[in-house]
């Protein structure tokens, strides 16, 4: 599970890194300022805390094995209908959401391995 762990930040590291680096072409296909798409993406990353926090407390209730998997569930299913957002605002809102699902990806898995080591 610790390596599960790693795996998923891992790649929401490269994720993050890869969509970043298309700022310039995100500005251009949405049209806002460069300073202002920048700014939506790292508030949308700062929701990765808010998932790992949710997903542990609905583990805490049932189990660790559900939450993880819906969070395994609703990421792909987000990786997949940002591609299809037609305005800066939906992008946005469906990356914040795919930071909850990965953010809580993350904080189970952390928390599986630390029960399984301990």
């Amino acid at each position: 599970m610790c390596m599960i762990a790693f795996a998923t930040s891992t790649t929401d590291d490269y994720d993050f890194h890869s969509i970043t680096t298309q700022i310039d072409k995100l500005s251009w296909y949405y049209n806002p300022s460069l300073t202002h798409v920048s700014c939506c993406l790292a508030v949308s990353l700062v929701t990765q805390y808010v998932g790992a926090v949710i997903a542990r407390l609905a583990s805490d209730m049932c189990g660790c094995k559900w939450p993880l998997v819906y969070s395994f569930i609703f990421t792909g299913a987000l990786q997949i209908s940002g591609i299809y957002c037609e305005a800066l605002e939906s992008f946005i809102a469906v990356r914040a959401v795919l930071g909850i699902t990965t953010g809580g990806i993350y904080g189970n898995a952390v928390a599986i391995g630390l029960e399984n080591c301990a």
